[in-house]
């Protein structure tokens, strides 16, 4: 089923407005150092207000949830570096659907709303992963 694109921008701005919830609720607190894979997965289950087990589902989802899956794999491989196969493995995909999924998500970025939504999400992910500007990611 397709989503009207009014709608999908409403979802959007529903998501960014629930990760700058959250995001300011963890401002008091250090986050700690976690993994790639734990820190993506749960910024995006934030972000997008989609349970963990959304994300790792073997069947096709709705429109929201493919969307929040997309954008994980394209985190992962962006912010952590991740190949498509380890992407794939990790989420119970094949690489081809991690290369589509990172295809989609880059050209989502042409829209601002979802552009602006996107460097939250990646900011967050470096946060909670303990990277700054300066750390080197490959000492992780």
């Amino acid at each position: 089923m397709l989503v009207p694109a009014v709608s999908q921008k409403t979802h959007i701005w529903q998501a960014s407005d629930r990760f700058r919830t959250a995001s300011d609720r963890s401002i008091s607190r250090q986050a700690p150092s976690i993994g790639c894979f734990d820190a993506v997965i749960m910024v995006v289950c934030t972000a997008f207000g989609i349970k963990r087990s959304q994300v790792f589902a073997q069947s096709r989802s709705i429109a929201p949830i493919a969307r929040a899956r997309q954008t994980a794999f394209y985190l992962a491989h962006i912010i952590g570096q991740k190949t498509y196969i380890e992407i794939g493995e990790h989420f119970g995909r094949d690489r081809t659907t991690v290369a589509h999924g990172c295809s989609v998500i880059e050209d989502l970025r042409d829209d601002g709303i979802f552009d602006c939504l996107l460097t939250h999400l990646e900011t967050a992910v470096l946060e909670w992963c303990g990277w700054t500007a300066g750390f080197d990611r490959d000492e992780r």
